[in-house]
């Protein structure tokens, strides 16, 4: 049986996390957590709360990034790397087609 994924979005994509709840995903958003807790304006502890309640952690940011993928914590992120390899070249190449 698959494991379910608990997932915290970051402010850098806002809104994704409606758009993963509603394909079925539980998605937590960093802004709506910095807007009742002030200790969330601080990266090292959104992302202690990414580990803590066991989320994958989605961001754009390249600093918390890097520090999820140094320290193992479940992270997607988003970099421009990421943008070329998966988005930027297969279209690329549909469109040599």
């Amino acid at each position: 049986m698959p494991k379910e994924l608990r997932i915290l979005v970051d402010e850098t994509s806002d809104g994704l996390d409606i758009k993963l709840q509603n394909a079925g995903y539980y998605a937590e958003s960093v802004k709506k957590l910095r807007a009742t807790d002030e200790k969330m304006g601080y990266d090292y502890n959104i992302i202690e709360y990414a580990k803590k309640n066991n989320m994958v952690f989605i961001t754009k940011d390249k600093e918390p990034g890097k520090a999820c993928k140094a320290n193992g914590i479940d992270c997607i992120w988003i970099s421009d790397d990421l943008i070329f390899d998966k988005v930027i070249l297969p279209e690329l190449e549909s469109l040599k087609k």
